[in-house]
């Protein structure tokens, strides 16, 4: 191989890091319904730049989502003011994996995932949830069941979990956070 090769086989490297990090190298734009760097769809473009520190909302794709986990422990606190907006999934989850510790749950099955080699992943707030009901499934996108979702929101530091019914298209708040239900991942991004 001569140096030439060589040089160009490192810039397409270098080039792949950064497109598979998410990375805007050259202006590349995402569009709803685009394939994302972590492998799942494109759902929300933040255009007006409403939201510092991100762009995109990133639905994890189906083989990476959890059939039965539980929200966590009833009656265990939790010491934030619930978020149920557009970019507060992810200060919940950290929230609620922090207060439960080491229990397996929607909230840090979300955190620990790795898909695409990316783990920024998180499970999403009501409206985050919300939005994927109506861009992605309302529109036959990303695989989702036709069943009950649980997202990152609550009722008050030791209240109960929000839930997103994929039959109804509606939210509830379940009485018991124990509760196994479908869990779907998502992820932010420049």
């Amino acid at each position: 191989m001569t140096r030439i090769h060589k040089g160009a086989l490192v810039f397409v490297s270098v080039l792949l890091v950064f497109a598979l990090a998410g990375c805007d190298f050259f202006g590349f734009e995402y569009q709803v319904g685009d394939i994302g760097p972590g492998g799942g769809i494109i759902f929300f473009v933040d255009s007006s730049n409403n939201f510092p520190g991100w762009t995109y909302l990133e639905a994890a794709p189906l083989e990476t989502e959890f059939a039965s986990l539980p929200w966590g422990l009833n009656g265990v606190d939790i010491n934030i003011s619930p978020g149920t907006n557009l970019g507060d999934g992810s200060r919940n989850t950290n929230a609620i994996v922090s207060a439960h510790g080491t229990l397996s749950n929607a909230a840090r099955s979300t955190r620990q995932l790795v898909h695409n080699g990316l783990n920024d992943w998180y499970l999403p707030s009501r409206d985050e949830l919300q939005l994927m009901y109506e861009v992605l499934y309302s529109n036959g996108l990303g695989d989702f069941a036709s069943g009950n979702y649980w997202s990152s929101s609550f009722g008050s530091s030791n209240g109960r979990g929000v839930v997103f019914s994929f039959n109804t298209g509606s939210w509830f708040f379940s009485s018991d956070r124990a509760t196994q239900r479908r869990v779907r991942a998502i992820r932010r991004f420049l």
